[in-house]
């Protein structure tokens, strides 16, 4: 089993063109563990930017109400990578391993 991290922040400044910078402290962190596809809690009501970051091996992701993460269609995290997302508030992440 994998393991994913979610940091929840309010807001962000965008750093430059690719670089957006979340005002800490974050207001609420996730650890999802995943295999098979498997979501977050839902985000905190004002959570609009997410960081995550796949502990243990990549990672396929899906954001929204009722996600479901895929090897065909999700976006991928790679192992140790810090990805920063803009998300609605309330929606959930999804993570899966690839691997069934």
């Amino acid at each position: 089993m994998a393991d994913i991290e979610v940091a929840e922040y309010t807001h962000g400044r965008q750093l430059g063109v690719r670089a957006p910078a979340p005002s800490e402290p974050h207001v609420a962190f996730q650890l999802v563990s995943y295999t098979t596809s498997a979501q977050s809690n839902a985000f905190s009501t004002t959570t609009t930017l997410v960081r995550v970051k796949a502990r243990t091996a990549r990672a396929y992701i899906a954001f929204g109400a009722a996600p479901v993460a895929t090897a065909a269609g999700s976006k991928s995290v790679e192992q140790n990578v810090v990805e920063y997302f803009v998300v609605q508030p309330g929606d959930k992440m999804a993570a899966y391993d690839g691997s069934s």
